[in-house]
């Protein structure tokens, strides 16, 4: 699910006069940078939350610039799975960072931890976490620093208890 082929998607904005018309950026942006762009659009300083994401308005007005963050965090801490025949497909719990060219994901799952370079590898088809292993160990800190500092929440296994009475699962709804 956040491997490029479900994250990489284009952003396409027209105003004129503030953005250079046929303008084009390769800076990353995410949807949680909606919300801090139309704060700032509408003269909103601040709120009583934290923010996610960074206003992309200077980079609409200045395509060239860049947004000065130092990542960039996906978190899904859920499952996904079609019901359909002959389309069986399932995701599992995974959270991800994206610094620079590299993009760190980690399968809660699975307990693994895959590094593709984006830059030279948008396909992510070559994992690069055992040739740096030292970089994956960086960014796996900076990553669970992050849910941390957000609160960010986790998928958890059930207890066979909880598997096997009706009544709890209904309770914990």
């Amino acid at each position: 699910m956040l491997y490029e082929g479900g994250v990489r998607v284009p952003f396409v904005a027209r105003w004129p006069g503030i953005i250079p018309a046929g303008s084009k950026s390769e800076e990353p942006i995410v949807h949680v940078d909606m919300f801090p762009t139309f704060m700032q659009l509408a003269g909103v300083r601040k709120v009583d939350q934290r923010l996610d994401g960074v206003s992309i308005l200077p980079l609409l007005r200045e395509p060239s610039r860049s947004l000065k963050r130092d990542a960039i965090y996906w978190h899904f801490p859920g499952y996904l799975e079609s019901y359909i025949p002959d389309l069986v497909w399932r995701t599992t719990p995974v959270s991800t960072i994206r610094r620079g060219d590299y993009k760190l994901l980690e399968f809660f799952e699975q307990d693994q931890l895959e590094l593709y370079n984006i830059k030279q590898d948008p396909g992510e088809q070559h994992d690069l976490a055992q040739q740096h292993q030292q970089l994956v160990k960086e960014l796996h800190q900076q990553l669970v620093a992050w849910r941390l500092e957000t609160g960010a929440l986790m998928a958890r296994t059930k207890t066979a208890e909880e598997l096997a009475n009706p009544a709890i699962r209904q309770r914990k709804k």
